[in-house]
């Protein structure tokens, strides 16, 4: 009995030290297939940068504030920030939640003001040129495709007889307003799901960006 006590505890170790050389080399395979794409950042004390914090009320989201400033380095990777604004006046952060603040200087606005109203007067060209004749939504979206085909309906019912595409082309111009880009509801029918007594499914809230948060709501 302790021949086999004594064996299985070899082996045991034995084991023990195989999986810790895999895992080793294949450690250092990880790190040296994360540092070909990965770059070394460093900041000095007195830089301006932007830090990762939780939006307010919101512990869920966060986004980049600031700018503020490097207070002191602690280490290789962590840095002391000024926070005056905020409830504790410095903050200890991660270089991972930092980037470098740069200012705009005043040609930078000049420039992205003249290249979005030329951008402007060029897309409202293209939009007087291509707008059709035949009955077409005012509005269009990517995933709905109403309007194309009410713009192309001689050659999406190119397959139908001469009548029935008179037909086709009387309904959809009486009935215009079923055929929108933009989905709507009707009042004359309903929908009841019965979920009996099945219990709710539970998940925790999903991380959301703030300016998709504000179009949800």
């Amino acid at each position: 009995m302790l021949d086999y006590v004594s064996e299985f505890r070899s082996r045991l170790n034995r084991a023990w030290e195989l999986a810790r050389e895999h895992l080793k080399v294949v450690q250092n395979k990880m790190k040296t297939r994360y540092d070909k794409g990965s770059k070394t950042r460093e900041f000095k004390v007195g830089d301006r940068v932007l830090v990762l914090l939780p939006v307010s009320k919101q512990p869920f989201q966060a986004t980049y504030c600031g700018p503020y400033v490097i207070d002191k380095k602690i280490g290789e990777v962590d840095y002391v920030v000024r926070t005056p604004d905020r409830s504790k006046g410095k903050k200890w952060c991660h270089i991972n939640t930092l980037k470098a603040y740069r200012e705009r200087s005043e040609n930078d606005h000049l420039v992205a003001a003249v290249s979005s109203r030329k951008y402007d007067q060029v897309q409202s060209k293209v939009e007087r040129e291509s707008e059709p004749e035949s009955i077409c939504p005012t509005k269009t979206f990517p995933n709905f495709k109403n309007s194309d085909a009410l713009c192309n309906l001689s050659e999406k019912t190119s397959h139908l007889s001469p009548e029935q595409q008179a037909q086709v082309a009387s309904l959809t111009g009486e009935y215009s307003c079923l055929f929108s880009n933009v989905p709507t509801k009707t009042d004359i029918a309903y929908h009841d799901i019965e979920v009996n007594d099945a219990q709710p499914v539970k998940q925790p809230p999903y991380r959301a960006n703030p300016l998709k948060l504000e179009q949800l709501r």
